[in-house]
């Protein structure tokens, strides 16, 4: 009897170190930031993915967790003249010739290249009639 209360003392403790291991090591995943990468999220989003030449197109950048990280945004695109405002959240993309561009933005994360995101904006020509 009293080496089947050692042996479930002995279960009981040795679940209870596992799970508080387990818990410390699933901490320690987003060490230094507080925020796990399946925590992290980040997209853009156009205004309009098809416009006529001489248009812009408005693309918005949206993230979560990556608050109290040092965070910054970089544009790109394959064509047309591209302005950033709001701090980079907001990029502008004014397009003078007809094609398919891409625009990608790239979140950088205490330095690190941490997420990209692109979009594909189809410029048409004028109709003429």
């Amino acid at each position: 009897m009293i080496a089947l209360r050692q042996s479930r003392w002995f279960q009981g403790t040795l679940f209870t170190v596992l799970l508080g291991l387990g818990l410390a090591l699933g901490a320690c995943e987003g060490r230094g930031s507080g925020v796990s990468a399946r925590e992290l999220m980040f997209d853009i989003e156009p205004s309009r993915s098809t416009v006529l030449v001489g248009e812009n197109v408005t693309i918005l950048a949206y993230s979560e967790g990556t608050l109290g990280r040092d965070t910054q945004l970089e544009w790109d695109a394959s064509g047309g003249e591209l302005f950033t405002e709001d701090n980079g959240r907001t990029a502008r993309v004014y397009f003078d010739e007809p094609g398919t561009y891409v625009v990608q933005s790239n979140l950088i994360l205490d330095g690190r290249l941490a997420r990209s995101a692109s979009t594909t904006i189809e410029v048409q020509r004028i109709p003429t009639d």
